[in-house]
C-alpha cells in the first residue's frame, strides 16, 4: 500500500513537471525560459528515473531504471544554479560552466559503469520485503562527489542572491527568499537521505524539487520572470532617471521604475494587470500604436517630455507588451523657447524684430487673400527722440522707448503683428479693417502715447508719435506698402509731427515706379 502511495505521488510529480513544461513552451517564447525547462527536463528525468526503480520489482529491472535516474540527479544543481544566475542576470564564465558540465556527465558516465570499477557504488541491493521497495547502496570511494558538487552550486547561488536582498524592491525580494528556501530545503533532503534518516531509504529531493518548481512557476506568472525583468534590470532600472513603464499587449499595467512613479504617482496604488487608463493622468499620445516611435507631450505646471515607445514581439512576430521610456525635456523646451526668443524679438522691447515680423505679415497676407480681407501696414516713430537721447542719455531713452510699447500693446487687437523696425521707428501689421477704421486705429495709438507724460528716473517727459499707413495688395506686396507706409510717415513729421498720414494711391505708384 505503501509503495502505491509513492507511485502515485511519483505521478503525479512527473505529470506536473511535464504540464509545467510545455506550457512554458508554448506560452513563454523567451530565452529567459530556458533555464526553466532545463531545470524542469532535470526534475522531469530524476522522477521518472525514481519511479522505474520504484516499480521495478525485480533486481533486472532496476539495474536498467537505475541509470534512468541519475541523468537526471547529476545536473539538477547545474540546473538550479543555471536558474538563479539568468534570473540575477549574471552571465556564467567558460571556467565555470565547463566543470558544471563536465562533472555530471562524468558522474553519469562512472554511474552507467559501475560494475566494472564499483567508483561510485560499491553494490546495491533492490529491497522489496518493505513497505515501500528501495535500493540499499553500498557507497564507492567517488559517491559524494556529486552531493560535493550540489553544495558548491548551492553556496554560489547563495553568493549570487543575498547581495541583491537588499537593494531589490519588495516584490522581487520576495522571489529572492524563495529561490534561496528552495535551494536549502532540497539541500536538507538530500542531507536526510545521506544520513539515511527518511524510512526506507525514500528520496525526498525530486519531490521537493517539484514543490519548487511549482512555486517558483507560480511567481514566474505572477510577475512575468521569464520574459519581463528579473532582479537585475530591477537594479539597474532604480538607477535610471528617465521613466521606465512596461504595458502588455492589452494595455495593463507591468512594471514602473522610481522615476514613472513620481510621474505618475497613482503607478505605485495599481495592482499588476491593471489597465494603464486607471491612470487620470495618461497622455493620450503614450498609447501605442502601429508605427509610433516616439512622442511628445506636455503636463502640467509647463512640464515638457518625449517618449519612446517600442513595440516588444517574441520571434514569432506576436505581440508581447509595449516598452515606454519617458525623459524629462522641459530644460531644452524653455532654451529652445529662449533662443526662439532671441532670434524673433527684439530684446529692448520683446516686441517682433524687423525680419520676424516680414515674414508674419507675408504669412498673414497670403491668408487675408484667401479670405478678401483688407491688411494695412503702420509705421511710427517717436518725435524728436534724439533729443532724448543726447539730453538725458540713452538708458533714459531705452525706458521710454518701453514704455511707448507698453502703451502701444494695450491698445492693439491681440492679432494685430507688432514689431519694432529699428531705432525708435515701430511696425503694425493690422488685418480686417478698411480705411476709415485704420485713420481711427492710428489715431487711438496716438493718443495711448501723447495723453499722459513719461515718467524715468524723476523727469516728466511729453512724448508724441508721427504714424504713417499703406494698405497691402496684391500688386504692390509687403515690401512695397511698408514703403509707402514710411512715405506717410515721411510726410507726417515733414508737417507737423503727432499726426497720422494714410498713403495714396498715388504715393503707392509712385514708389512702385522706383521699386
Amino acid at each position: 500500500m505503501a509503495n502505491t502511495v509513492v507511485v502515485i505521488l511519483l505521478l503525479i510529480s512527473l505529470v506536473v513537471t511535464a504540464v509545467l513544461g510545455a506550457y512554458t513552451l508554448l506560452r513563454c517564447d523567451s530565452r529567459k525560459s530556458a533555464p526553466f525547462i532545463t531545470l524542469l527536463v532535470c526534475a522531469f528525468m530524476y522522477t521518472l528515473g525514481y519511479l522505474l526503480q520504484t516499480i521495478a520489482g525485480t533486481a533486472e529491472r532496476v539495474s536498467i531504471a537505475f541509470p534512468v535516474t541519475f541523468i537526471g540527479a547529476a545536473y539538477i544543481a547545474s540546473a538550479y544554479l543555471y536558474f538563479v544566475a539568468e534570473y540575477c542576470e549574471v552571465r556564467i564564465r567558460k571556467w565555470i560552466a565547463v566543470p558544471l558540465i563536465s562533472v555530471p556527465f562524468i558522474y553519469i558516465l562512472l554511474v552507467w559503469t559501475t560494475e566494472t570499477h564499483g567508483l561510485i557504488i560499491a553494490s546495491y541491493e533492490y529491497i522489496t520485503e518493505t513497505p515501500v521497495w528501495y535500493l540499499a547502496i553500498k557507497k564507492g570511494p567517488l559517491y559524494y562527489l556529486l552531493h560535493i558538487q550540489a553544495a558548491v552550486c548551492a553556496f554560489a547561488m547563495y553568493a549570487l542572491m543575498i547581495p541583491r536582498l537588499k537593494s531589490s524592491n519588495q516584490k522581487y525580494r520576495a522571489n529572492l527568499i524563495l529561490l534561496m528556501v528552495g535551494c536549502a530545503f532540497i539541500v536538507l533532503m538530500d542531507i536526510f537521505f545521506l544520513l539515511k534518516i527518511t524510512p526506507y531509504g525514500i528520496n525526498l529531493v525530486h519531490s521537493s524539487v517539484t514543490v519548487i518548481i511549482l512555486m517558483l512557476y507560480y511567481c514566474i506568472m505572477r510577475y512575468n520572470l521569464i520574459d519581463i525583468t528579473p532582479i537585475a534590470s530591477e537594479m539597474a532600472l532604480g538607477s535610471v532617471r528617465d521613466a521606465f513603464i512596461l504595458i502588455d499587449q492589452n494595455n495593463r499595467f507591468l512594471r514602473a521604475n522610481d522615476a514613472a512613479c513620481t510621474l505618475f504617482p497613482r503607478l505605485k496604488e495599481i495592482e499588476k494587470g491593471s489597465p494603464i487608463s486607471q491612470i487620470e493622468e495618461w497622455p493620450a499620445e503614450l498609447t501605442p500604436g502601429d508605427g509610433k516611435e516616439t512622442v511628445a507631450f506636455s503636463m502640467g505646471n509647463d512640464k515638457y517630455y518625449t517618449a519612446s515607445v517600442n513595440i516588444i514581439t517574441s520571434k514569432k512576430s506576436k505581440s508581447l507588451g509595449c516598452i515606454i521610456i519617458i525623459q524629462d525635456i522641459t530644460e531644452t523646451v524653455r532654451m529652445t523657447k529662449k533662443l526662439e526668443e532671441i532670434a524673433y524679438t527684439d530684446s529692448l522691447t520683446g516686441i517682433y524684430n524687423r525680419r520676424h515680423f516680414v515674414n508674419l505679415t507675408a504669412t498673414q497676407f497670403e491668408r487675408s487673400k484667401r479670405t478678401n480681407a483688407e491688411v494695412y501696414i503702420v509705421l511710427f516713430d517717436v518725435d524728436h527722440f534724439k533729443r532724448v537721447n543726447d539730453t538725458y542719455g540713452h538708458p533714459v531713452g531705452d525706458e521710454v522707448l518701453k514704455i511707448v510699447v507698453n502703451r502701444v500693446n494695450s491698445a492693439v487687437r491681440p492679432y494685430d503683428l507688432f514689431g519694432r523696425y529699428g531705432g525708435e521707428e515701430f511696425i503694425l501689421s493690422v488685418p480686417d479693417i478698411d480705411e476709415e477704421g485704420i485713420a481711427c486705429y492710428m489715431e487711438r495709438l496716438r493718443l495711448a502715447i501723447c495723453e499722459s507724460k513719461v515718467s524715468v528716473g524723476g523727469v516728466d517727459l511729453a512724448v508724441t508719435a508721427s504714424f504713417g499707413a499703406s494698405r497691402l495688395t496684391p500688386e504692390n506686396g509687403v515690401v512695397s506698402a511698408i514703403k509707402a507706409a514710411d512715405e506717410a510717415l515721411y510726410t507726417a513729421k515733414k508737417t507737423g509731427r503727432n499726426k497720422a498720414v494714410l498713403s495714396s494711391s498715388e504715393m503707392l505708384t509712385q514708389i512702385d515706379n522706383k521699386i
